[in-house]
């Protein structure tokens, strides 16, 4: 595995520059060349995942990516009081990932928001019981660990 950092040129940063455009963090030109602001949409890359925005792309952040980069699109953002099959689906999720939502109803009820709240605090991530894009991208990330 290559260790991607600042000052680093080729087609393995030109790659990243393309993940990183896939997941709407950089807005540069994808020149192979990893300078400030591929820096600055790795670190914010990090952030979002939960993990050590150090703008260095070591096995840690390379394995995010590859797990985010296989679903791309996250679902709707959902929260307690959401209803309906994406609700369903998020708590299949969770349980899947070994979080217990309580009941697979698709009710986004007080025991599915702990078990986002957990997933959450588990990753380092902001914990406010919504699933939004990030949530989302590390709940499927997840996914291809278990």
């Amino acid at each position: 595995m290559t260790v991607l950092k600042a000052g680093d040129r080729g087609d393995s940063v030109k790659f990243l520059q393309q993940k990183l455009q896939t997941l709407e963090l950089f807005s540069g030109q994808v020149d192979g060349i990893f300078g400030p602001k591929t820096e600055a949409a790795v670190k914010t890359f990090q952030k979002n995942m939960g993990l050590s925005a150090d703008g260095i792309v070591g096995k840690e952040t390379s394995d995010n990516f590859e797990g985010v980069m296989r679903s791309p699109k996250p679902g709707p953002t959902l929260r307690l009081g959401s209803k309906g099959d994406e609700v369903k689906s998020l708590q299949e999720t969770l349980k899947k990932v070994g979080y217990d939502p309580g009941a697979i109803d698709g009710i986004f009820g007080p025991k599915t928001e702990a078990a986002v709240k957990a997933v959450q605090q588990k990753n380092k991530m902001v914990v406010d019981g919504v699933v939004g894009t990030w949530t989302w991208r590390k709940l499927v990330f997840l996914t291809f660990l278990f």
